[in-house]
């Protein structure tokens, strides 16, 4: 789990287990990238509780099938 994200200027990922990355990306980038996966492991919830397939279970153009 993300604990911090900082941009000065190298983006610094550190997560809650102490680990700690230095990545190339911008922080803008970083934080949409987590968002896109946050948005798929949702709609796999979603998926598997309800069976079920909605708009917004489209991740990254295809459709999330269990």
């Amino acid at each position: 789990m993300v604990e911090t994200i900082q941009e000065n200027p190298d983006t610094t990922i550190k997560l809650s287990n102490g680990n700690v990355y230095i990545v190339k990306e911008p922080l803008e980038i970083v934080l949409q990238m987590i968002y896109k996966y946050e948005k798929g492991i949702h709609a796999w919830v979603h998926i598997i509780f309800n069976n079920t397939i909605s708009e917004r279970d489209v991740y990254y153009g295809f459709v999330i099938i269990a």
